[in-house]
């Protein structure tokens, strides 16, 4: 560290005895130049640590920070993604519900409620069963019959609608 910080302070003081001697002469003349090169200078001196600091980590081994996972802590590890996985999905699949209904027939979101039961398949997807939507307010004035087609043919599951 101590030669580091002599490096900077001797190119810069090389540097101003050189700018000092530089010649002055319209627009700056070769001055304008030479403080160019000696910032130039000063910079890559200041940034030379970081070079060794990526080769260094670039050899670091992690093998004793990261741990071992044996099989029965992996399975749990994907099951508590999966779930959370699923979980994500069906709140996305809900919102989705929710903005289409407040687009395509001016539900507002406080004046409806969506809540989706989904399995899973064999091949570990989700399989929607069926979808509850529940009206309140001014929304309950929609036609039910006419939004249970509209998300029964878009989500090929069942669509119940009931008024809250």
């Amino acid at each position: 560290m101590k030669s580091y910080i002599i490096s900077i302070i001797c190119i810069g003081v090389i540097g101003s005895i050189i700018t000092l001697l530089a010649p002055e002469g319209e627009g700056g003349g070769l001055g304008k130049h030479v403080r160019l090169a000696i910032g130039c200078a000063v910079i890559l001196t200041c940034i030379s640590p970081l070079g060794e600091l990526i080769r260094g980590l670039s050899e670091l081994d992690l093998g004793d920070l990261v741990p071992e996972v044996n099989e029965g802590e992996l399975e749990e590890y994907e099951s508590i993604f999966g779930e959370s996985y699923a979980a994500a999905e069906l709140s996305s699949l809900k919102e989705g519900i929710t903005a289409m209904l407040e687009e395509r027939y001016g539900v507002e979101r406080s004046e409806c409620r969506v809540e989706v039961i989904a399995t899973r398949d064999d091949t570990g997807s989700l399989a929607l069963k069926r979808i509850f939507i529940t009206l309140y307010g001014s929304a309950i004035w929609q036609d039910t019959g006419e939004i249970e087609r509209y998300f029964g043919g878009l989500l090929d599951c069942e669509i119940v609608t009931a008024i809250g």
